[in-house]
Order: C-alpha cells, then structure tokens, then sequence
C-alpha cells in the first residue's frame, strides 16, 4: 500500500513545488481539503485530496488547467499587440569590423588583380610580353570574382550598419524609459518591503535588483533573448548605480 493510500488521501497533481502550492490553493478556495506533499519517488510535489474528494478534484483540475491555458493565451495576446518588441539581435561589433575587413581587402585584391590583367592585355597587343589575349581572361575573372565579393560585402556592412543603429536606440529607449521610471531608492525600498534585509550582502543586493528590474522591463518590452536581456538590465543597472562612470550607451 503507498503512503498515501494509507493515511487515505488521492494524488490530484504532481507539479514543481511552486506549481503545487498554487493547485492546492485553488483547490482549497474550490472547498477541498488539499495539501502538498514530496513524492519519494521523484522530485516533484503531490497535491493531495481525501479520497472522497479524488472525483470532484479531477473535475477542479480540468478548470484549472482551462484557466490557466486561457491565461498564457491571453499574455501571448497581449506581448504581442502591447508591448514593444525588441528588434533582431544584431551580431557583435566584432563580426562588423570583421565584415568591413574582409570587404576592403576583397576590393582590393581584385583592383590589383584586374588592373594587373588589363596591363598584361595591353602588354600583349603591344607584343611587349610573350603570350596571347586568353592569357588574360582567368585573370579578369578571378579579379571580377573578387571584385564582386568585395561589393557583396559592402552590403553586409550596411545592412549591419543599420541594425546597429537600430539597436543602439532601442537600448537608448529602454534605459531612458527605466531610469526616469524609477530610481535607485525606489528599486531598493520595493526590495525592502518585499521582506528583504537592508544590510544584504551587496552581491545578494544586486541580484535582487537585477531581477526586480528584469520584471519592470519584460512589464513593458516582449524581449525573448534573455542573454539580450541580461544585457539590457546591465545597462540599466550600471546608469541607476554608478551614473558617472559607465554611459547608457555602453
């Protein structure tokens, strides 16, 4: 017999602890008599009923999965026709250098290449050189090849251009909007009514404050990258907490 045959309750759910708690909640507001419980043979919770109970919780647990379906829908519908959405991330200021590099000495090379084959063409009309006219033609081509690459690269480098501007003030936007929102003792004192000691470690303090201000945010602006968020916040943080050293614009 498993235990909880034998202290006479009925598994309604097994869910993460916190997933629990709020099934028993609603149970218990629905009128029955849940409780929490660790299942010995995994690491989730169970949301335990009397087993007189076990046919009414199946029908409670149908509500509570409706509602909740019909919740996330309408938080999807409202990321999506509220709040702002982040633009693409824009690959590293490293992959633009990197990409105007590369398009420089593309253009390069097959300048030098191509006007060294139009030389050599002269030079063998003019008889000043051994050869014939066909001579050139590999060398116009693998010059235009370059030539071409080169040019092609050079779009890249505008479309990255662009992206980066476009980032740069959305980062701008975001970091303006929370700063003149809220302040650094406002962050603190929210932190402090939530039950949180003032004398935290300071470590401990600045996690809290990331997180609160990930919250404010994600409130406001549909970001889905949390590395881009984690960034934001960073930018955010730093003008709340050391505004004459570090620039928003970072």
């Amino acid at each position: 017999m498993t235990y909880w045959d034998a202290i006479g309750r009925a598994i309604a759910a097994l869910e993460p602890l916190d997933e629990a708690n709020r099934i028993a909640d609603f149970l218990n507001r629905s009128g029955l008599s849940a409780t929490v419980s660790t299942d010995p043979d995994s690491d989730l919770y169970a949301v335990l009923v009397p087993k007189d109970e076990e046919y009414a919780s199946v029908g409670f647990m149908e509500t509570y999965r409706k509602h909740k379906a019909e919740m996330k829908n309408e938080e999807n519908e409202y990321r999506s026709h509220v709040l702002s959405p982040s633009p693409d991330i824009v690959p590293s200021e490293e992959k633009f250098r990197y990409e105007t590099n590369s398009s420089v000495a593309f253009m390069l090379a097959g300048a030098v290449i191509f006007v060294m084959a139009v030389v050599h063409f002269f030079f063998i009309l003019r008889r000043a050189v051994p050869g014939v006219v066909a001579d050139c033609i590999p060398e116009l081509i693998f010059g235009s090849v370059f030539l071409v690459f080169g040019m092609s690269s050079q779009q890249k480098v505008k479309m990255l251009r662009s992206a980066i501007m476009e980032e740069t003030a959305f980062n701008d936007r975001i970091v303006n909007w929370c700063t003149t929102t809220y302040s650094a003792e406002h962050i603190d004192k929210v932190i402090e009514a939530a039950g949180h000691d003032a004398d935290l470690p300071e470590a401990e303090m600045a996690s809290l404050r990331r997180t609160l201000l990930k919250d404010y945010i994600l409130r406001e602006y549909d970001i889905t990258d949390n590395a881009y968020l984690d960034y934001l916040v960073d930018l955010v943080y730093k003008k709340l907490y050391f505004p004459n050293t570090v620039s928003a614009s970072v």
